[in-house]
């Protein structure tokens, strides 16, 4: 049976939502959190096989992430600065 990857789900706050700070530059600041699933398939005989653990579609664990995301913006540019970080369970293999 084929799988998809590992499904996330992730909600943000925004804290500063366009918040003006001088002549026509922005800025905008959220935060989130949200959970990884494991609805990949996870192959724990991948780093046997000479291959990087990357290969795997599926991490086989659940996993909690945090993001922060800050937007500055001037005229029609701007500069996005992303945040991420996931702290993984273990596998049933261990």
């Amino acid at each position: 049976m084929q799988r998809f990857a590992d499904a996330k789900i992730i909600a943000n706050y925004a804290i500063l939502n366009n918040k003006a700070i001088g002549d026509n530059q922005m800025i905008f600041l959220e935060v989130g959190g949200g959970l990884n699933l494991p609805t990949g398939k996870y192959n724990h005989e991948i780093g046997y096989a000479t291959l990087p653990d990357n290969f795997n579609i599926g991490l086989g664990s659940y996993g909690y992430i945090m993001q922060l995301n800050n937007l500055w913006s001037k005229d029609k540019s701007g500069f996005l600065l992303n945040g991420n970080y996931q702290l993984n369970g273990k596998t049933q293999e261990g």
